[in-house]
């Protein structure tokens, strides 16, 4: 980079300057009006997810219809009637069962409670008789600061709401538009990506072109597949959980997708309500419970994992529990799901400059090579 700008003639450099500035404003400008642009955000990244199957269609329309707009037109119409399709077939079909079993958990809280009073009576004479005291004392400190930190993302949790609901209108608005708003954008996803092209410099490209490369490899892939297995594992659970007898097996398959999307920790958590759910009705459905998810998750680990987002991330599990600590404090649930894909992404650009930046200096498509190579042959 600093070659290429020693290389730059005097416009070439007022050039850049000048472009980085309006880039810098166009960014100032969008920070300050973020909260009316969530709904366009959220279209962005269904645009990022839609855009590899809209793809795909047209390219495999007949030739007088993947030449000509109108075919990319009915690839966008097609996928978003997948999409609907899918949507109204969880929200008639699998939603008011989550719904009906939500109420009967509420409708059984007593009793839940009951047990689950029992069970903490039960541990705690198990604690008392247990540790000494010095233990118990440094053991309940640590668990006080825990509460206060649970109370104050509370408190900041219902004073977002309050500022949220400020701003209900605006934001149904703009969700009822983005659907629109997608389909142009994807219509003309090309033309926009030309128009960017234009605005960065010649000399700049290549390596412009592998970063976004590095980008997709890592977090398109990884979002997607993700989504993927998640779905998977999810489903597998809930069958086999009714298949058990387990009551609430749709509710709880919900709630191990949503673990499943948090790396390593995620399932460990999304399997404690399971288990205490199918204990309670008979201690032994609490036992098999637990060795179906278990089950569940070896499937995971041997097929479904290493195929889908294995070889995008390639990070050992004791660097992901550690990133996940570090996301939780960052930025709370979000920084659950993100930080892993975050730093496989920052990784494999180190890895690209590194490569760019060596007595050798390799090309930009050749560094990019290195860098899915290096990838693949080992994980950290």
């Amino acid at each position: 980079m600093l070659e290429q700008w020693r290389s730059w003639s005097r416009r070439q450099r007022l050039r850049f300057l000048f472009d980085s500035a309006v880039a810098l404003l166009a960014l100032l400008v969008l920070y300050r009006v973020r909260a009316a642009l969530a709904p366009f955000i959220v279209g962005l990244i269904g645009a990022y997810l839609l855009l590899p199957a809209v793809n795909w269609l047209q390219r495999h329309f007949p030739r007088f219809l993947r030449e000509r707009a109108i075919g990319r037109g009915i690839a966008i119409l097609l996928v978003y009637l997948v999409v609907l399709a899918l949507v109204v077939g969880f929200f008639a079909l699998i939603v008011p069962v989550i719904v009906r079993q939500v109420t009967q958990l509420v409708a059984n809280r007593e009793q839940i409670a009951a047990a689950l009073l029992s069970w903490a009576a039960d541990l705690r004479a198990w604690y008392l008789g247990t540790f000494p005291e010095t233990v118990r004392t440094a053991i309940e400190g640590q668990l006080r600061t825990l509460g206060d930190q649970i109370v104050r993302a509370l408190q900041q949790g219902i004073v977002g709401g309050i500022l949220v609901v400020r701003n209900v209108v605006a934001l149904i608005l703009g969700y009822l538009v983005v659907p629109v708003w997608l389909f142009f954008l994807l219509l003309d996803s090309r033309h926009y990506r030309r128009s960017l092209i234009d605005l960065i410099p010649e000399g700049m490209r290549p390596d412009l072109f592998s970063i976004l490369r590095i980008a997709d490899d890592v977090l398109g892939a990884y979002i997607r597949g993700q989504l993927l297995v998640a779905g998977i594992v999810g489903l597998l659970s809930a069958v086999a959980l009714s298949l058990l007898g387990v009551d609430f097996a749709l509710l709880l398959g919900v709630i191990v997708f949503v673990g499943d999307l948090i790396p390593t920790l995620g399932p460990i958590l999304a399997t404690i309500p399971t288990v205490i759910i199918a204990a309670l009705e008979r201690p032994i459905l609490g036992l098999w419970a637990l060795l179906a998810l278990v089950g569940v998750q070896q499937l995971e680990s041997i097929f479904f994992g290493p195929r889908v987002v294995g070889s995008i991330v390639r990070l050992t599990p004791a660097v992901i529990i550690v990133l996940l600590v570090i996301g939780s404090q960052l930025w709370g649930f979000v920084g659950l799901i993100i930080v892993v894909p975050l730093f496989a992404l920052l990784r494999d650009l180190v890895r690209y400059v590194n490569w760019r930046t060596v007595p050798e200096q390799y090309p930009p498509e050749e560094a990019l090579r290195r860098v899915r190579e290096q990838r693949q042959q080992r994980a950290i």
